[in-house]
């Protein structure tokens, strides 16, 4: 039987468990394992400011990148060739 890595690949459907029976602050089953971060469990200030600035870098990434296509779609389709 093939697990697949939502579960981590450690059981089987049959005996697996919601995500939030680890994934969460109060009574998680993994509460006394201190010495990782867990998303959903833990919680730091720099980790989330880290994911918030790479969201905001791509999505500025991508209205640039849309951007210049739009420009040089422009130029091409008005037979500028700069």
């Amino acid at each position: 039987e093939m697990n697949w890595p939502i579960n981590h690949q450690v059981s089987t459907s049959k005996s697996s468990v919601q995500c939030a029976e680890c994934h969460t602050r109060e009574n998680s089953r993994l509460a006394q394992l201190n010495d990782f971060y867990m998303p959903g469990r833990d919680y730091s200030k720099v980790i989330d400011l880290i994911g918030i600035w790479n969201i905001i870098l791509a999505l500025f990434g991508i209205l640039i990148h849309g951007t210049f296509r739009f420009i040089a779609a422009k130029k091409l389709k008005n037979g500028v060739n700069e």
